[in-house]
Formats: C-alpha cells, structure tokens, sequence
C-alpha cells in the first residue's frame, strides 16, 4: 500500500469536488448531511481560528483478493465525507452559520472580528473578504 499525503487549500478541494474528482459513496462512510447547523458552523470556526482538522482520507484503488488485480476505487473519500460536502455547500451558498458559534473573538492577520457581529447567520458571500480569503487559502490534509 503506497501512502501519500497532499495539501488542499479549500477553495481548491471546492473546485476539485465540483469537477467530480471524489467519490463520496464508500459503503464505510455515512452519506453527506449527517451534521446538524451548530456543527457544521464549528468547523467553520475552527478554520477561522486555525484548530487543528483531522486529515480527510481518499482511497484511489484498492488490491482484488479474488484476482490480486488492482481494482480502481475513483478516489472514494473513507473518512471526511461530512467535512468535505458542507465546506463545498457552505462556498456553494448552501447554508447560514448558526447564532449559536461561541462568541469568542478571533483574528486574522491582526484584525479582531466578534462572531456575533461577522458569522451568526451570514452564508459565505456575505461574509467579510479577509473572513473568506482565510476560510478559502485554509489547508486540508487529504
């Protein structure tokens, strides 16, 4: 088994999913949408105030036990279906992040933004640009 590791910016993963390059049927994962508002609103956050997110693993092909033949998987997302889908329908325009984000405020290259000012109820393109500039340059490790 050959692993690899690559990093992803968020506007890039975006781009990649919209073209079809991840398949997000693996029977291992949950189908997309298992997460309420609040948690998807914390994912947000947690990129906006750069937490750590667990790498997001895609599996391309796998070995045949029957034929010992390489099977392709097309790049059959194992674990972070839930994150990659709401980070795509959040650019979409897809939801508004929940009024329930701690209030905490966060920076961003020493601007002080107040959650309940710039994030409850606002959809990606209302957002302020230095907000979506860190959210869509954010790294992912896949």
């Amino acid at each position: 088994m050959e692993l690899n590791s690559k990093h992803r910016n968020i506007l890039s993963l975006c781009q990649e999913i919209e073209r079809g390059k991840y398949n997000f049927e693996h029977p291992l994962q949950r189908p997309s949408g298992q997460w309420s508002s609040l948690q998807k609103s914390l994912l947000l956050d947690s990129i906006l105030r750069n937490y750590s997110i667990d790498p997001i693993t895609v599996i391309t092909s796998i070995i045949s036990s029957d034929t010992n033949e390489e099977e392709s998987l097309n790049n059959a997302v194992i674990d972070g279906v839930q994150r990659m889908t709401l980070l795509f329908d959040f650019v979409k325009g897809g939801f508004r992040l929940s009024k329930k984000i701690d209030n905490r405020p966060f920076a961003i290259d020493g601007v002080e933004f107040l959650p309940s000012e710039v994030l409850w109820g606002k959809k990606y393109d209302e957002l302020d640009e230095l907000i979506k500039s860190k959210i869509n340059t954010y790294e992912m490790s896949i």
